[in-house]
């Protein structure tokens, strides 16, 4: 069996858990945004 290039992998990896991370923070921005429109609203 051949082994992968794991510094190829670990690059990928960190890439996509970047990439995932931004993604994650900014869908948390725009929740906390729509809830405090929701309270806005609602109050």
């Amino acid at each position: 069996m051949l082994a992968p290039p794991v510094g190829k992998l670990l690059d990928l990896l960190r890439g996509l858990d970047l990439d995932m991370l931004l993604l994650l923070v900014q869908l948390d921005k725009m929740e906390l945004d729509q809830e405090k429109l929701v309270l806005g609203q609602q109050g």
